[in-house]
């Protein structure tokens, strides 16, 4: 029982932790439209074809920015939705998948007055990310897939 106690302390520490360092949806496509005017990406690494990506990634952005409509049906249980919630991606500026799917939650985030939506660095939250990635591992490898 202390391990546990122990572990669901850390955890909730790296989370808060984790909440207090990330940005807003606005602030993180600021960054990235900046590192496109720049020529770079986020993240420690730089390449050719991460500031491609970032580029590709903006331009997703923004289109989806402004062309996502979400069914009446969504917005009425969003609209009603009354508990607090933090809703955090950890992701970078080249991130395919979270190009196309973070404008998506942003989008319902904000029929929620009580939705916090944040994004973090992923490179720079690595114990976070090793954190919910082995928690994947370990529900994944109880699945049957056969």
């Amino acid at each position: 029982m202390k391990i546990m106690n122990k572990t669901n302390t850390a955890v909730n520490t790296l989370v808060k932790e984790s909440i207090n360092k990330a940005i807003n949806y606005t602030d993180f496509r600021t960054q990235v439209a900046k590192h496109v005017e720049d020529g770079t990406s986020s993240g420690p690494y730089q390449s050719e074809a991460l500031s491609h990506y970032t580029l590709l990634n903006n331009a997703r952005m923004k289109r989806l920015d402004k062309t996502i409509k979400v069914e009446d049906s969504i917005v009425e249980k969003f609209r009603g939705f009354k508990e607090n919630q933090t809703w955090i991606v950890l992701t970078e500026s080249w991130c395919g998948d979270a190009a196309h799917s973070i404008p998506v939650m942003n989008k319902v985030s904000e029929l929620a007055e009580n939705i916090d939506f944040k994004v973090l660095h992923r490179d720079k939250n690595i114990e976070l990310m090793n954190f919910f990635f082995n928690k994947w591992l370990y529900v994944n490898s109880k699945i049957n897939y056969f």
